[in-house]
């Protein structure tokens, strides 16, 4: 980096001197801008510089110029980023888990209600099913007079007949219906 003060040191004066314009600007402020123009130019290419060393140093580069204090100095600064690259990371898992545990609890807490919900219909599912087992009180000139009952699948079966009888079997109609096709007899 010396070499390169040098080098910029013998640039600016090497170089002609700026000519005063028309506008009457006396010599010296002529050579301050320069001299500025100039200063930021060598500030602008030694930071580059530096930045540069620095970057190839972090990636292991170019190590063999550096002294013992150089070298537990980058060390040290390569574990504090370590450090601080594992922190963040820790961090964001942390506030990844905490994010998958509250959806966990919402989840939990959605599949308790509707549970509740299939509980509270069977309920009433079980007592409507209650209501339809009845024996119908009229009797038919055609018919026997039969007991109603429903089964869990839906299905209602007609039991029992005139004189205690046994069931109609299968194959007679109306012995097995669907419990929407059943109209419910009520006695007023």
């Amino acid at each position: 980096m010396r070499s390169l003060f040098f080098a910029m040191l013998r640039l600016l004066l090497s170089s002609s001197l700026p000519k005063a314009s028309s506008s009457n600007i006396p010599p010296t402020l002529a050579w301050k801008g320069y001299l500025n123009a100039m200063i930021a130019i060598y500030i602008q290419t030694n930071n580059l510089l530096a930045e540069k060393f620095h970057r190839m140093n972090f990636m292991g580069e170019d190590l063999d110029s550096l002294s013992l204090k150089e070298l537990q100095s980058l060390e040290h600064q390569l574990d504090a980023a370590i450090k601080s690259i594992r922190s963040r990371k820790n961090q964001a898992m942390f506030e990844s888990i905490s994010a998958l545990q509250k959806k966990d609890k919402a989840l939990q807490d959605h599949n308790n209600s509707l549970l509740k919900k299939i509980k509270e219909r069977e309920k009433k599912t079980g007592q409507q099913e209650g209501q339809l087992i009845q024996c119908s009180n009229s009797s038919s000139v055609l018919l026997p007079q039969y007991c109603v009952t429903s089964s869990r699948d839906g299905f209602v079966e007609r039991v029992g007949g005139e004189n205690g009888s046994a069931p109609p079997s299968l194959a007679e109609p109306n012995s097995l219906l669907p419990a929407w096709m059943l109209r419910p007899t009520t006695n007023e």
